[in-house]
């Protein structure tokens, strides 16, 4: 059985895909597919209709601090905490509730790794396969917990399916009452920074120079670039903030931070539509 994810397809009907994706050696037009798969900006996981994983590609693998062999044929129950009831039943709610409607999205819960390590999931995908009763997860997002259970980090996905840290930004400012997060570069999102580029050429400085006047305001009299005032945040309440730090970011980190606040405002969006 295949089902389509944003711009891969994923299988189900065996090892011989997933077992290709870790060691890359598939072959044929899958080979492809299965390195990007793996290598997705996105956790992906599955198991079978009898509850054992059978496939997670690097993000997975790398959150449950896994190998390959110790991950594929793992009970998915020790995904969480086998001696948290309420998360177990929690979980086998989640389960049932994506085989009686097909598909679960927005989940969040927390999960544990192979160190007891708990970090909470966020805005995942779970579907449940229409041959077999396999289910398959996606997300790209998870907050890591401290032990007493407070949200400690975040963390997602970079281009690379390698999981980046994010810190906590200092308060919004007077508009705003909460703080957003953000700030910190992927580890791997720089790797190009070195290479030499070519200076603008005049026509493309002129460009620059038309859409930097369309982006400005007049303030008090003077011009204000509204691109430097970063992100709009929509809080909780419905009001609306800026980060009081965009402009001391590093382009990588402004990067990182619209990526979360865009998903962000659209989930707060959705809940306040809905009230």
């Amino acid at each position: 059985m295949k089902r389509q994810l944003p711009g891969l397809v994923l299988s189900t009907d065996g090892a011989e895909g997933a077992e290709g994706a870790e060691h890359e050696q598939s072959s044929g037009k899958s080979d492809a597919v299965v390195r990007a798969l793996f290598h997705a900006p996105f956790c992906c996981c599955s198991h079978d209709g009898s509850d054992v994983f059978n496939y997670g590609n690097k993000a997975a693998l790398a959150l449950w601090e896994l190998e390959w062999q110790e991950f594929v044929g793992m009970q998915s129950l020790k995904s969480a905490d086998v001696e948290d009831a309420a998360v177990q039943a929690e979980r086998r709610a989640l389960l049932d509730q994506s085989a009686d409607k097909g598909v679960v999205t927005n989940y969040s819960g927390v999960r544990i790794s192979s160190s007891r390590s708990q970090f909470r999931i966020e805005g995942a995908t779970v579907w449940t396969m229409e041959s077999g009763g396999g289910q398959v997860a996606i997300f790209d997002r998870v907050v890591r917990l401290n032990e007493d259970g407070s949200d400690d980090r975040t963390m997602f996905v970079d281009s690379d399916g390698n999981w980046t840290t994010v810190t906590a930004l200092p308060s919004m400012d007077a508009r705003g009452g909460e703080e957003e997060e953000g700030g910190a570069a992927a580890a791997n999102a720089g790797r190009d920074s070195d290479i030499p580029q070519l200076p603008p050429s005049s026509a493309s400085l002129a460009q620059q120079q038309q859409q930097q006047q369309q982006q400005q305001v007049e303030v008090g009299g003077g011009p204000v670039t509204l691109d430097s005032l970063g992100p709009v945040v929509v809080n909780t309440d419905g009001s609306i903030s800026r980060i009081n730090n965009w402009s001391s970011m590093s382009e990588i980190e402004k990067q990182a931070t619209k990526r979360i606040i865009g998903k962000r405002n659209e989930e707060r969006r959705a809940a306040l539509l809905s009230k």
